[in-house]
Formats: C-alpha cells, sequence, structure tokens
C-alpha cells in the first residue's frame, strides 16, 4: 500500500522504498492507496457487492465510484 501525502510514520528505508522502488513496482504489482481502500470499504458497505472478496481492481472501481 502506497502512504497517503504527509504520513509522518515511515521509517528507516520504508521512506527510501516507497520513493525509489513504488513506481517501478506498481507497473508489475497494482496496489491501492489507503484512500482508495477507505473509500471502497465505504462504497461496498452503503452500497449491495455483489462480491464478498475484492481484488485491487475491484478496490480502484469502487472507490471511483464512491465519488
Amino acid at each position: 500500500m502506497k502512504p497517503t501525502e504527509g504520513q509522518r510514520h515511515l521509517y528507516g528505508y520504508n521512506r527510501i522504498a516507497h520513493k525509489i522502488l513504488f513506481p517501478v513496482m506498481r507497473i508489475f504489482y497494482p496496489s491501492c492507496t489507503i484512500r482508495e481502500i477507505g473509500k471502497a470499504m465505504i462504497y461496498t458497505a452503503t452500497k449491495d457487492s455483489s462480491k464478498k472478496v475484492l481484488e485491487a481492481k475491484d478496490i480502484k472501481a469502487a472507490a471511483k465510484l464512491s465519488k
């Protein structure tokens, strides 16, 4: 998961890894931000979801629908 802007609790190599490796890893492994997961949780809790388990692409779609 990519941390949100302004998040303070990134220590040591995590701070470096997210700045350097995250853009490269995102090409191969789709991931979601904490904000997208939160929006998807709210959307699926308030609307009827046909799936019980959401994959990364489903979370991104639900986050876009919640706007």
